[in-house]
């Protein structure tokens, strides 16, 4: 088997980015971004985290969702001690009256329903007293199935064989460029199929690669769920779906569907009224986000890319980030001078 950065190679940053990125540091350790935040006024920046698994889970979990636990836990202790955090019922509620976030405001949101939720990231949470919001995708959870990116992963992972047909496409998995091609042309037919037809797809993928070693259970199970829904009250629980579907697809009775069912099943198996959603592979419409309205949950997270929340912002299209960067960049995209100072500086230019 190989390592984790020797499966899947992705290309470098562009040029841009990176030239973008060592502007963003040098306006956070020059002090540019704390000045322009206090003038800008404030606002809100959500983060968006996945699986924080540490051994011997961590190795299947798509690297591209994972965080370590240190570096989860140094993140929490630097936004703990420098940020203020607060629920995303505490956003929600903000918004409404009017109000605008203060400057370096965070609020933390988790996707999918990992089962190290439960067992690593709860306990730090706890630890620094912070809250979050876990979007939970109830059909897996049903199950206790694994997301089908981990089980795609680590049939690339652990394969014996190195030939892959698909439909009409052949790959040669040995070859990097080809193996990067395959996951990810394959990745967006997953998006957009159904729990049936991805269950279908992942039995013929593994019966051609041969996997050494099967995916162990990495998602919370009903049990779980309860347990972190009675021993945590700083996290909420949150929607995702139910099977975890494309939103600007499926068709709107579908999303009605997976909207009020898995709405349905957290509150029977955890006694937790779920009132904010998140959109699967931050895919929406203006018709699913006034689906999502119309059946009474207070917020969603969407593709959004206006990252400082503030009145007016769509509560039902909230923007988040990925905090899998490096600190200086996660403390000045967290300041409340992201994106709007670089933006101004652009503009400028």
């Amino acid at each position: 088997m190989q390592r984790a950065d020797e499966i899947l190679t992705l290309p470098p940053p562009s040029l841009k980015r990176r030239a973008r990125w060592a502007v963003e540091r040098a306006l956070y350790l020059s002090g540019a971004a704390s000045v322009y935040a206090r003038a800008a006024g404030g606002g809100a920046i959500i983060l968006m985290y996945h699986s924080v698994a540490d051994a011997p889970h961590a190795r299947f979990v798509d690297p591209a969702w994972h965080m370590t636990p240190a570096r989860f836990e140094a993140q929490l202790r630097w936004l703990k001690a420098n940020r203020t955090l607060i629920s995303m019922g505490a956003l929600i509620d903000t918004l409404g009256r009017g109000e605008t976030p203060a400057p370096g405001t965070v609020v933390l949101t988790f996707d999918d329903g990992y089962l190290d939720n439960l067992e690593v990231a709860a306990p730090i949470l706890a630890k620094y007293g912070l809250p979050a919001t876990l979007y939970l995708a109830t059909g897996y959870v049903e199950a206790g199935e694994s997301q089908w990116v981990d089980r795609l992963y680590n049939l690339f992972r652990s394969r014996q064989r190195q030939a892959l047909a698909v439909a009409s496409k052949r790959y040669d998995l040995s070859v990097a460029a080809e193996r990067l091609r395959a996951f990810l042309e394959l990745s967006g037919v997953f998006i957009t199929s159904t729990r049936a037809e991805r269950a279908d797809l992942l039995a013929k993928i593994e019966g051609q690669l041969a996997p050494a070693e099967r995916t162990p259970r990495l998602t919370l199970r009903w049990a779980d769920a309860k347990a972190l829904a009675e021993r945590f009250g700083n996290i909420d629980l949150g929607v995702h779906t139910v099977d975890h579907l494309d939103m600007s697809r499926c068709g709107l009775e579908t999303a009605r569907q997976q909207l009020v069912d898995a709405r349905e099943q957290i509150k029977a198996h955890t006694g937790r009224d779920a009132q904010h959603f998140s959109f699967p592979y931050s895919r929406n419409t203006p018709e699913t986000r006034d689906l999502v309205r119309a059946l009474g949950y207070r917020s969603a997270t969407g593709p959004s890319d206006r990252f400082l929340v503030r009145p007016g912002t769509d509560p039902y299209d909230l923007p988040r980030i990925d905090p899998r960067t490096d600190p200086t960049l996660l403390r000045f995209w967290t300041s409340g001078a992201y994106p709007g100072l670089p933006q101004a500086l652009l503009r400028r230019a």
